[in-house]
């Protein structure tokens, strides 16, 4: 003769249940844990995806997609460049430079100047006190307003005009500024 014992039962809280406590055998309360069985796609469920949920992406790719084409359609300005040509005086050259890697380049960016580029003359009559730089702009009216800004700034006057303005201190014998519009083919754009 078998005999037959009886299930022990527990206490469980199921899911979707809204905290309701069940009375469950512990067969029942495993069977309620399991989970779904995985296909090939390695996804529950056989890796379906809703047909509104695959709408909404393709629509949502559609619309990034359309704005940045749109951006990249604008037509841009092709900016405004200012060549500039410092002749320091004697021996000073490489003060000048130094000053503008500590100091200027920083004050230029934080008003929305691009630094383009710096240079040390490597040939010519002063080659040894020209120092050379290019700063871009989107357009000759933004170089206006951003330069003015950047020589009203508390750190230019400063670092800048408080040593230029001492004879014991200044570095700048002469100053050229070149204006400079590029062409189609240029490479260096704003």
């Amino acid at each position: 003769m078998r005999v037959m014992h009886p299930v022990p039962s527990i206490l469980v809280i199921l899911p979707r249940s809204r905290g309701r406590i069940h009375r469950r055998t512990v067969r029942e309360a495993r069977s309620v844990w399991t989970v779904d069985p995985v296909d090939e796609s390695g996804l529950p469920g056989g890796g379906r995806m809703p047909k509104w949920k695959l709408t909404a992406a393709l629509g949502l790719s559609c619309g990034i997609a359309g704005v940045a084409w749109g951006f990249a359609q604008q037509p841009r300005e092709p900016g405004f460049f200012e060549l500039r040509i410092y002749t320091t005086l004697p021996g000073k050259r490489d003060a000048l430079a130094a000053r503008f890697g500590d100091y200027t380049t920083r004050i230029y960016e934080r008003h929305g100047i691009r630094n383009v580029g710096y240079w040390l003359a490597a040939s010519g009559e002063d080659a040894d006190r020209t120092f050379v730089y290019m700063r871009g702009y989107p357009s000759r009216r933004a170089r206006d307003e951003r330069l003015g800004a950047a020589h009203a700034d508390p750190e230019f006057h400063e670092v800048v005009r408080t040593m230029e303005r001492n004879p014991d201190t200044r570095l700048i014998e002469l100053v050229q500024s070149v204006d400079l519009v590029p062409t189609d083919y240029s490479a260096i754009r704003w």
